[in-house]
C-alpha cells in the first residue's frame, strides 16, 4: 500500500508543480480518501495522510478556492491538532472569509503549537494591528522578537523591526490624513465666525 500512497504523491506534487492544481488535488483526493485503514497513528500512512490534506488544502487555497482549503485543514487538523501549518494556513482563511475574531484565535493556537516559528507571530501580529489592537500587536512582537533573539536569529529581529515600523508609519499617514480632511471638509462647510 505505501507505494500506491507514494505514487498518488508524486504525481500530486509534479502536476502541483506544473501549476496543474485541479489535477493534483484529484491525486491526493484519491490518496486520502482511498484507504479508510490509515486512522492508525501508528502506521506512516497516517502521517502521509496528514500531508495529503495539506498539499490538497495548499493547492485550493492557491487557485482561490477558499471553502475546499479549509475543509482540507480542518480535516488535515483531525489528525494533527497541533499542527501549527495547519493552523497558520486555517488562521489566514478564516480571516479572508471575515471570521476575523476567530482568525486571531487560530492563529494563537499555532503559536502554541510551535513557538518557534516566527511566521505565526508575524500573521497574528499583523491581525491584530488591522483589528486595531495595539497591545496585543506589541505583545505579539515583543514575544517573536524574544524567541529570535533567544535562538541567535538577530537579523531576523531587525527585518521584524523594520517590517512593524513600515506599518506603523503607514497607520500614521492614514490617520494623518484623514484628519487633514475632516479639517479641510470641516473649513468649507463650518467657517468660523
Amino acid at each position: 500500500m505505501s507505494d500506491l500512497i507514494e505514487e498518488y504523491y508524486e504525481r500530486g506534487l509534479a502536476l502541483s508543480k506544473a501549476g496543474k492544481f485541479a489535477e493534483a488535488i484529484s491525486e491526493w483526493r484519491e490518496a486520502v480518501t482511498s484507504h479508510p485503514d490509515w486512522a492508525d497513528q501508528h502506521d506512516p500512512a497516517y502521517l502521509q495522510e496528514h500531508l495529503g490534506y495539506l498539499l490538497m488544502a495548499q493547492a485550493f487555497s492557491d487557485q482561490g478556492d477558499l471553502r475546499p482549503a479549509r475543509e482540507a485543514f480542518e480535516a488535515a487538523l483531525k489528525i494533527r491538532p497541533a499542527s501549527a501549518y495547519a493552523l497558520r494556513n486555517l488562521g489566514e482563511i478564516q480571516w479572508r472569509q471575515g471570521e476575523k475574531r476567530r482568525a486571531v484565535e487560530t492563529l494563537k493556537a499555532a503559536i502554541a503549537a510551535e513557538p518557534t516559528n516566527s511566521r505565526g507571530y508575524m500573521k497574528l501580529a499583523r491581525a491584530q494591528m488591522r483589528l486595531v489592537q495595539w497591545r496585543a500587536c506589541l505583545r505579539t512582537i515583543g514575544a517573536k522578537d524574544a524567541m529570535l533573539y533567544a535562538e541567535g536569529r538577530e537579523d531576523e529581529v531587525d527585518e521584524a523591526v523594520r517590517q512593524g515600523l513600515r506599518y506603523i508609519a503607514a497607520v500614521l499617514i492614514i490617520v494623518a490624513g484623514v484628519g487633514l480632511l475632516w479639517r479641510l471638509v470641516a473649513r468649507k462647510h463650518f467657517p468660523s465666525a
